[in-house]
Formats: structure tokens, sequence, C-alpha cells
């Protein structure tokens, strides 16, 4: 789980729970991915397809380390294969 998805949750940019999401990440045994500086400046270059920043963020470190993105946003699968509609 990215920590730039907790941000945004935080952030009430998307309809969640903060306190249970960080709860569910630690009961599923999810591993959390910070924000490293090498992605910021990555998502910095990608398309302007969409224009959320968290999301650009989230789609630079899928293609950094790579990793696949779960999401339930359409415009995000326009940027790469790592992206996994819901």
């Amino acid at each position: 789980m990215s920590a730039a998805r907790v941000f945004a949750a935080s952030l009430d940019k998307l309809d969640a729970n903060v306190s249970l999401l960080l709860s569910e990440i630690d009961a599923g045994g999810l591993s959390e991915l910070s924000v490293r500086a090498t992605y910021a400046a990555m998502a910095r270059h990608l398309p302007a397809i969409h224009h959320d920043p968290f999301d650009w963020l989230l789609v630079a470190q899928a293609l950094f380390e790579p990793l696949h993105l779960l999401i339930s946003d359409g415009y995000l699968l326009k940027y790469t294969d790592f992206v996994i509609p819901l």
C-alpha cells in the first residue's frame, strides 16, 4: 500500500476512514511503500492523461519498482500495463 494513497485518504480526497485503512493494511499483511523523491521526480514527466498528482505518484511508483497498481480509475489504464482495473 502506497503511503501516497494513505495521504490522499487523510486529505479527504478519497472516501475512506484512515484509521480503518491503516488497520486493514496491518491485518492484511500488506507492505507499505514509502514515497521516494525518485517517484516524485518521475511523476513530473508522465503525460497529462489524468490531472491528479496523487495518481501520477502512484503510477510513477508502479513504473519504478516495478509493481502492479490496482485501481478503480479507468484513466490510469492509459499509462502502463502495470495498472490493473478492479
